[in-house]
């Protein structure tokens, strides 16, 4: 088991790298390009899991890359994020708020990122699920499958997870 854990990591890694040194980033977190990972015994409908993505991949890249190569790839998460957030496609809009999530996860309660971003998105992310909000309600694929209200109920639910967990609100105040 072990060695296949090993395999799985250094395909990570190196599909990570390569997102980076070719810019497809973008393509890394949505699961595109040959960059979807589906982790073993794991039944979730997902465009990729991005907690392995996060802990195999970037934060292992980030890590063994000096001072200079740091920057680039935290400032290159950023860019993507922002970019991901101002997208028209509520898909990805529904994907970076989980991403996010994850991110602040690792950030404050497993303590495994080695970098702090997630807290610059949050006004962003409130705004756009904001716009987002009627293509979301009516969005029925991932786990917005079989829901009334579609990919909406996700968002409710990290919603109520970043609240419980860090006071953080992503739903306009009605």
């Amino acid at each position: 088991m072990k060695e296949v854990q090993s395999s799985q990591f250094n395909e990570i890694y190196e599909k990570t790298k390569y997102a980076f040194e070719h810019d497809e980033v973008f393509e890394l977190l949505m699961g595109e390009k040959g960059y979807s990972y589906q982790a073993p015994m794991v039944a979730a409908s997902v465009p990729t899991h991005v907690e392995f993505i996060f802990r195999d991949g970037i934060f292992p890249y980030y890590k063994n890359s000096d001072k200079k190569a740091k920057n680039k790839i935290v400032n290159c998460l950023k860019y993507t994020i922002n970019q991901m957030i101002l997208s028209k496609d509520e898909i990805v809009v529904w994907w970076v708020l989980t991403i996010l999530r994850s991110q602040k996860d690792d950030e404050e309660y497993f303590k495994t990122s080695p970098f702090k971003i997630a807290d610059e998105f949050w006004n962003d992310i409130k705004t756009a699920l904001e716009n987002n909000k009627e293509k979301l309600l009516s969005n029925t694929s991932y786990f917005g499958f079989g829901c009334s209200e579609g990919l909406w109920n996700d968002v409710r639910r990290n919603h109520c997870l970043l609240m419980e967990d860090y006071g953080i609100s992503v739903l306009e105040e009605n």
